[in-house]
C-alpha cells in the first residue's frame, strides 16, 4: 500500500515553490542517503518502520532545508545516521526518538535553528507544570489548578535526578538559534515524563516526582501525572499587576508611565495589523505624536514577549524611530530583550540597532540576527505523532557579522525570581534609571 508522505506549510507560500525547486536541484538528493531504496526495507516489523521513518527523516532534511550542513560536515551527520540505523533493533522505541533528536541537535550544533526540531510531546506526555530559570536558579511559574499550589516552589530535582543534571542531558537534543534560545525551549522538554524516563533521569514514563523548595523554606516532594490538555505556555501567565505581563496577547500597545516621563510601548507580534485593524505605520504614527504632545524624554520599546511573525512588516516603525530627531538620540531610547525575543523579534532588533541609537537592556535575544526559519512540519509515515519542523529559508539581517548569533545588551540584566513574584520589573526600571 503507498503510504501519504505529507509536508505541511506552515507560515509562508513561497515555501511551497522552494520545495519544488529543491526537489528538483538540490544536489543532495543524488547522493548516499537519497539512494537508499526505501521499498526493498521489509514491512513487517518494528525495525523496519523505524527505518523506513528514519531515511525519509532524512531525505527530507536536505531536500528541505537550504544549508543543513552548515554546523558539521555531511560526512559527520552521515555517520551519526548510520550508527542510529544499525542500532535500530537494540533500541526501545523511546530511545530511538532520543537518538532522532539528537540529530537535529546535531545540525544547530553552530545556532541559527531554533525553528527547527523534534518535538515528542504527544508520545511522551507531558506533565501540567510550566518552569523558568531565572538568575537564581529555576522555579515553577504556572501549573493547572491541581498543583497551582506549587507555583512560587523552586525545583531541585526532576524524577529523582538534580535539575541541572536534567537540563545538561536533554539539552544536545533540542536545536535552538542560541543558548538563550535553549532557556525558552527547554521547559517543555524538562516536564516529559517519557523523555526523562527514556534517558535514564526518572523511572516513570507517564509521571514526574518533583523535589521542591516552598516559597516558606519547607521541602516538599510531589508526584505529577501526565496532562496533554492543560495549554502549555511558551512565557510565564499573564499578570494584570505586572505591567510587562498585563497584556501579552495584544500584538502591540503603548502608555505614558505614571509619574515619569517616558512612554512604554509593548510589540509583542511583528504583524502588519493588530487585531483590532491598527497597522504598525499607524502605531508609529501614535507613538510620535504621543511623544511630541507629552513634552516625554524616554521611550521604552518591550519586546521581551515578542515570538516573531512577519519579517517584512516592521519597516514603518523602524522609520519613524529613525527619523525622529527627539527620539533617535543616545538616552532616549530603549528597548528591552530577552529569551522570548525571536525570529522576527530578533530581525527587528537587529534593524533598530543598526538604524538608531537604541540601548539594549536585559538578557541576550533567544532569536539571532541571522537564523533559519520559515517552517513546514514534516510527518513521518509511521510515527506521525512525532512533530517535525524543519526551516525552509536562511534570513541574514546582519551580513557583516554572519556567525552573529544573538544580540548582547548594553545594559544587562537577568530576573530574580524574588523580583518576579513580587511583581517587580528591574529591566524596566533599569531602562528609566539609566544615566547615559
Amino acid at each position: 500500500m503507498n503510504k501519504k508522505y505529507r509536508v505541511t506549510k506552515l507560515f509562508n507560500i513561497k515555501n511551497i515553490f522552494l520545495i519544488f525547486f529543491l526537489a528538483f536541484f538540490n544536489p543532495f538528493i543524488q547522493n548516499s542517503f537519497a539512494q537508499i531504496n526505501s521499498s526493498s526495507i521489509p514491512q513487517n516489523s518494528r525495525v523496519a518502520a523505524w527505518e523506513e521513518d528514519l531515511l525519509f527523516l532524512i531525505k527530507q532534511i536536505e531536500l528541505i532545508h537550504p544549508n543543513p550542513y552548515h554546523g558539521l560536515s555531511r560526512s559527520e551527520f552521515q555517520q551519526a545516521y548510520t550508527e542510529l540505523n544499525e542500532s535500530l533493533s537494540n533500541l526501545e522505541d523511546d530511545q530511538i526518538i532520543v537518538e532522532m533528536m539528537r540529530l537535529f541537535g546535531m545540525l544547530a550544533s553552530s545556532g541559527k535553528e531554533g525553528h527547527s526540531g523534534l518535538y515528542p510531546q504527544l508520545v511522551f506526555g507531558m506533565v501540567p507544570i510550566y518552569l523558568y530559570q531565572f538568575e537564581d536558579g529555576w522555579f515553577i511559574v504556572d501549573a493547572n489548578e491541581d498543583h497551582a499550589d506549587l507555583i512560587g516552589a523552586r525545583v531541585n530535582a526532576l524524577g529523582g535526578t538534580p535539575i541541572d543534571d536534567v537540563v545538561k542531558a536533554i539539552s544536545p537534543l533540542i536545536a535552538t538559534d542560541n543558548d538563550t534560545n535553549l532557556l525558552i525551549k527547554i521547559p517543555r522538554f524538562l516536564v516529559m515524563p517519557g523523555l526523562l524516563s527514556a534517558l535514564y533521569l526518572s523511572p516513570d514514563s507517564h509521571a514526574i516526582s518533583m523535589d521542591l523548595i516552598q516559597a516558606n523554606g519547607a521541602s516538599v516532594s510531589r508526584t505529577i501525572l501526565t496532562d496533554n490538555s492543560w495549554p502549555y505556555p511558551f512565557l510565564p501567565p499573564e499578570d494584570e499587576e505586572s505591567l510587562w505581563l498585563s497584556n501579552p496577547s495584544a500584538a502591540w500597545w503603548l502608555r505614558i508611565l505614571d509619574d515619569e516621563t517616558a512612554l512604554y510601548i509593548q510589540y509583542n507580534r511583528t504583524f502588519e495589523l493588530s487585531a483590532e485593524g491598527e497597522t504598525l505605520e499607524s502605531l508609529a504614527d501614535r507613538i510620535i505624536s504621543t511623544f511630541d504632545n507629552n513634552e516625554l524624554d524616554r521611550v521604552v520599546i518591550d519586546v521581551r514577549l515578542n515570538g516573531g511573525g512577519d519579517n517584512t512588516t516592521f519597516p514603518p516603525l523602524i522609520t519613524a524611530l529613525k527619523n525622529h530627531l527627539g527620539i533617535n538620540r543616545y538616552g532616549v531610547l530603549y528597548a528591552l530583550i530577552g529569551r522570548g525575543t525571536f525570529s522576527a523579534a530578533g530581525n527587528f532588533i537587529t534593524e533598530l540597532e543598526k538604524e538608531t541609537n537604541v540601548i539594549l537592556v536585559g538578557e541576550p535575544t533567544g532569536g539571532g540576527p541571522n537564523q533559519f526559519g520559515d517552517v513546514v512540519n514534516v510527518e513521518l509515515p509511521n510515527h506521525p505523532d512525532l512533530i517535525i519542523r524543519l526551516a525552509t529559508l536562511y534570513h541574514e539581517f546582519d551580513s557583516s557579522n554572519p556567525d552573529r548569533l544573538t544580540h548582547e545588551p548594553h545594559l544587562s540584566l537577568l530576573l530574580r525570581s524574588e523580583d518576579y513574584f513580587n511583581r517587580n520589573d528591574p529591566i524596566l526600571e533599569r531602562a528609566l534609571s539609566h544615566t547615559p
